[in-house]
């Protein structure tokens, strides 16, 4: 392997098989744009938000989450709640339940098309379809070996 330096300092190391100077004439030339990295600095996508107070700080000055919920602490608020999330879930439940003729339909409608499929698939794996060839080959080719 032969390499060559550059004018501006770079190596060239040629693949094996070309002249050393030969160019390749699918290579397109392209400055990489350092003089503009030295110009302006990098600027991180995603800078973390600081105040510049320590994690102490910024500990001592969040606002905590109850652990108890709010509706959980009198039986009159949890009553209610359950009453709402109840409501919530049947409320859903008839949403599907006057939905079901139509999915029946839908279901009715792809059936068909879904067991032909499943029935092309299988065939194509008990015959082995995808060997089809190769065994095809074989045989007329004198290659079978007998045992």
């Amino acid at each position: 392997m032969s390499t060559t330096n550059e004018p501006n300092g770079g190596r060239v190391i040629a693949f094996p098989g070309t002249a050393a100077g030969e160019a390749d004439p699918f290579v397109i030339d392209a400055e990489l744009g350092d003089e503009a990295a030295e110009r302006s600095p990098a600027v991180p996508v995603d800078r973390p938000v600081t105040d510049g107070s320590s994690w102490l700080d910024r500990l001592r000055s969040q606002n905590r989450q109850a652990i108890v919920p709010s509706y959980l602490k009198s039986t009159a608020d949890a009553k209610d709640a359950a009453k709402w999330v109840g409501k919530h879930y049947a409320h859903k439940a008839g949403y599907h339940a006057a939905r079901s003729p139509l999915y029946a339909l839908r279901l009715a409608v792809r059936s068909p098309r879904g067991l032909l499929l499943l029935l092309a698939a299988t065939g194509r794996y008990v015959t082995d379809a995808e060997g089809r060839p190769a065994r095809s080959e074989t045989a007329t080719a004198d290659k079978a070996i007998c045992t």
